[in-house]
């Protein structure tokens, strides 16, 4: 009990701390989202596949999502830092599917020592691969569509994630790690830990990551990616290859977003047979050319 009130009473000095500073400095909240509503029609649609469905859908290009950006400056080189982003179905105003589902952290960045961040981010592995050779780097990691590098990178987020990233010359280093909270009364994936090297030379980027993820059972999944990219102008070309290893019966529910496929679960249509899977690769090789800035 003395401990637990300790924690509290430091908690509450470091928030009076952080007001206090607030008021001597300079803060820059901004608000950015998009909201992206279109309407459809698919067939092939219904029991027998003879039926046409109309239907109006969130989003038909780029999920909808609103967020904030926070940054303060704290004096002798230091800021506090954070985002917020909420992503919803415009057609129905359902959050998808929690509040907070995109990312919600906070943190401090030090112009001479990198920065640190905690709570629910991008994965190492997203990082690396959204930032240097990703197929879709030229229009951005929200294209609503299939885009097998993310779930190659785990899931891209993980939840109770302390992050830290610091860069030198044009090195980018970032190191993550959560701790297990498995157990009966848990609802997280469990352990994490990883890290990328990003190195950037004028029109060549390349880089590589690792990145281990658990879940409430103790059963890990593996993530390795790998690769290069020349942009120039309208030009990118990108090459990568990536790998997943699986534990069997690992509980991928938080793991393999975007495949169209699932590991060590039911089949997700009548008829289909449940799959598992100890292993995937994903080469993945393609170029670019961007025709005019206003399409992209």
């Amino acid at each position: 009990m003395k401990r637990k009130t300790a924690s509290a009473l430091g908690l509450l000095a470091l928030m009076a701390g952080a007001a206090q500073a607030q008021s001597q400095s300079q803060s820059n909240t901004s608000l950015y989202g998009v909201v992206d509503v279109a309407v459809r029609r698919s067939n092939h649609q219904g029991p027998t596949g003879d039926d046409a469905l109309n239907s109006v859908i969130s989003a038909g290009i780029t999920p909808s999502r609103l967020g904030l950006n926070i940054s303060e400056d704290l004096g002798d080189g230091l800021r506090a830092v954070g985002n917020i982003e909420h992503r919803f179905q415009a057609d129905t105003g359902v959050s998808d599917p929690g509040p907070f589902y995109q990312q919600i952290w906070m943190g401090l960045q030090s112009q001479s020592w990198g920065r640190i961040t905690l709570g629910r981010q991008y994965n190492v592995l997203f990082d690396v691969t959204g930032s240097t050779f990703a197929s879709f780097k030229t229009v951005g990691p929200f294209l609503n569509s299939y885009k097998p590098e993310i779930a190659l990178a785990l899931g891209a987020r993980t939840d109770n994630q302390i992050k830290y990233a610091a860069s030198l010359g044009g090195f980018i280093f970032e190191a993550q790690w959560s701790p297990d909270e498995g157990g009966p009364f848990s609802t997280s994936a469990g352990k994490s830990w990883g890290g990328m090297v990003r190195y950037e030379a004028g029109v060549f980027a390349t880089g590589v990551g690792y990145l281990e993820r658990k879940d409430d059972a103790g059963r890990k999944a593996q993530g390795y990616v790998l690769g290069g990219a020349y942009q120039s102008g309208p030009i990118y070309l990108n090459l990568a290859y990536a790998r997943n290893n699986f534990d069997d019966g690992l509980n991928t529910a938080l793991l393999l977003v975007g495949t169209g496929a699932d590991n060590a679960v039911a089949g997700s249509r009548p008829g289909q047979l449940p799959s598992r899977t100890e292993e995937r690769n994903l080469w993945t090789i393609g170029g670019t050319y961007l025709i005019n800035d206003s399409l992209q």
